[in-house]
């Protein structure tokens, strides 16, 4: 995420943007100088890849079983970050996904913690909050672009 997106993003949840994840589950493999080039971009922007090894495709079958049975079998095969989609559409059935597989998984000793838990770190080392002054004018920032790259309707 770079410019205004990232400075509008930033503005309005209050944190420093410093985490992204390739699309499609994009697999990083550090060892590899074609996949560091690939995502050179973000690093330089001072970004940290955080990857997943679970997709239970919930952006493309409605099914919360399905979808649940998914994030099992991921987990139960060695999967420890699991990526489940917000956007697009109705997600009640990722919703119904996660209420039928964590009870699930739990029961056989799974458990689930936040990404700054599961990398060791406190939270504000992964999301610090952005002080007013810098929310504020990022804020105008993104606004101010948003109605000029969209000819004034936001």
């Amino acid at each position: 995420m770079e410019g205004v997106g990232a400075g509008l993003l930033e503005a309005l949840a209050g944190y420093e943007v410093t985490l992204y994840r390739a699309p499609y589950t994009a697999f990083f493999d550090a060892s590899d100088p074609a996949s560091i080039s690939l995502q050179r971009r973000a690093f330089d922007r001072g970004y940290a890849y955080v990857g997943a090894d679970v997709d239970p495709r919930d952006w493309s079958d409605p099914d919360a079983a399905r979808i649940a049975a998914r994030m099992i079998e991921g987990v139960r095969g060695g999967g420890r970050v699991v990526v489940l989609h917000d956007g697009g559409g109705d997600r009640r059935s990722t919703v119904e996904a996660v209420r039928l597989a964590v009870p699930r998984l739990r029961a056989e000793g799974y458990r689930f913690v936040a990404l700054h838990d599961y990398a060791g770190l406190p939270r504000p080392a992964m999301t610090p909050r952005l002080r007013a002054r810098e929310a504020l004018a990022d804020l105008g920032a993104g606004a101010h672009a948003a109605t000029l790259s969209t000819g004034g309707r936001v």
